[in-house]
């Protein structure tokens, strides 16, 4: 088992890679953390379509490659501190230069579970590149984690469902989970009818999950 951790930036990646680390250890998975340092040439796609001089190209390939050069020892500076307390987790770091969907999608596929921290604004769009990627072209499960993710990590989860092919298949690629977890509760919002709720508890039932339902009203409240 693999999970993968792709990092845009060192923003967060200590608690990233921890979160990564914890899961691991309940899943007897390894931690492959992947920082993507990205094509300097990208830098210049504010300066399509405008004259520019050569001095200024240079400029902005030295600093973003600057950029790209201290995020990457951030980031190993993280997986190194968050590795000294693996107790063991089998895990390795490595480099690539590359977009962040081409490299997210091109590694993400092989992977069993893809972590990923929550985007911290709008500014924040390597990390919202890299989760969206993550979701919508790899076909793994992603778990999105916050800066620092909480202790017990799993250990209450909430299942979001309202009888789509969607929710199923979310539910099926996160049963490692749910069948770790000591509270289980599925949660559905009501608005022109009820959500049956009976074939999905029957389905956790028979991985020996007693998960609870509860129903709440659709809306803004």
């Amino acid at each position: 088992k693999v999970i993968l951790v792709p990092l845009s930036d060192a923003e967060g990646a200590l608690g990233t890679i921890k979160a990564a680390i914890s899961v691991a250890g309940s899943l007897g998975a390894e931690v492959d953390v992947m920082q993507i340092s990205g094509d300097p040439t990208r830098a210049l796609g504010d300066f399509m379509g405008e004259t520019v001089s050569p001095q200024l190209v240079e400029e902005v390939l030295e600093q973003a490659e600057k950029r790209a050069k201290a995020s990457a020892v951030a980031a190993r500076k993280a997986y190194d501190a968050a590795i000294a307390g693996a107790g063991g987790i089998k895990s390795r770091y490595f480099e690539v230069s590359d977009a962040t969907d081409v490299a997210v999608e091109e590694e993400g596929r092989f992977a069993d579970l893809i972590v990923v921290r929550r985007a911290g604004g709008s500014k924040d769009v390597g990390v919202r590149i890299l989760a969206e990627t993550a979701l919508m072209a790899t076909g793994r499960p992603v778990l999105v984690v916050p800066t620092k993710a909480p202790a017990g990590l799993g250990s209450s989860v909430a299942i979001a469902w309202n009888d789509s092919l969607e929710a199923t298949r979310a539910v099926a690629g996160a049963l490692p989970f749910i069948t770790r977890a000591s509270k289980v509760t599925v949660i559905s919002a009501r608005d022109n009818g009820p959500i049956d709720q009976r074939g999905v508890i029957a389905y956790l039932g028979r991985h020996g999950v007693k998960a609870q339902g509860v129903t709440v009203r659709a809306g803004n409240d």
